[in-house]
């Protein structure tokens, strides 16, 4: 039969508006591939995280009252807080491990063995102690932001001040150590001006 003047014209209808939905499927490809290497790179990312915070964490031994140093901080808090100097491990240049004593003003202890991932900003709780003076492991433990808080603000100081200054970890235990001793962050200056004092990257 032949073909009709109408025909002909829904026949070109119908191939110009596939001819639109195939260009339009050829040109979405690209955000869409690019979305999906975002998550792909946030992925790894986050395996990265998990893998630098959890690889070869081997508990110190249970802190002793001579080995604690206060963490000072501003802002209101209903403990002291304190680090065991002897607990504090940087791992891989990215992770700074340490002890930390949470003292009631009954002088009762919250004692966690924990970890600040420098470059995500967040922590984890690898172990609790225990009244017996023991370590007890953390069952899943997870990442947690570390978050301007209103009240016992020490992990924010932690990472601000004392682990992660300036945004990068302390490059050695001893510098964290004379930072906390100091009751602030060590001034960022170059390599060639002073052993005791934080270096630049």
């Amino acid at each position: 039969m032949p073909l009709t003047n109408a025909d002909s014209d829904w026949l070109k209808w119908v191939g110009l508006l596939l001819a639109a939905l195939a260009a339009a499927c050829g040109n979405t490809g690209a955000p869409v591939d690019r979305d999906v290497e975002k998550r792909e790179q946030f992925k790894g990312e986050k395996e990265v995280e998990r893998e630098l915070v959890d690889a070869n964490v081997v508990l110190p031994p249970y802190p002793v009252e001579d080995n604690l140093i206060e963490v000072e901080f501003s802002g209101p808090k209903s403990f002291t807080f304190f680090v065991d100097t002897q607990s504090i491990f940087i791992y891989e240049s990215e992770v700074v491990r340490y002890t930390l004593v949470a003292r009631s003003p009954s002088g009762s202890d919250n004692v966690s063995h924990e970890g600040i991932y420098c470059r995500a900003r967040t922590y984890r709780s690898y172990a609790f102690g225990s009244a017996d003076k023991t370590w007890s492991l953390a069952r899943n433990p997870n990442s947690v932001p570390v978050r301007d808080l209103d009240r016992n603000n020490v992990r924010l100081a932690l990472y601000r001040d004392y682990a992660c200054p300036y945004g990068v970890p302390q490059r050695e235990a001893s510098r964290m150590v004379t930072a906390l001793k100091l009751g602030k962050p060590l001034p960022c200056v170059s390599r060639d001006q002073g052993e005791h004092r934080h270096i630049c990257r």
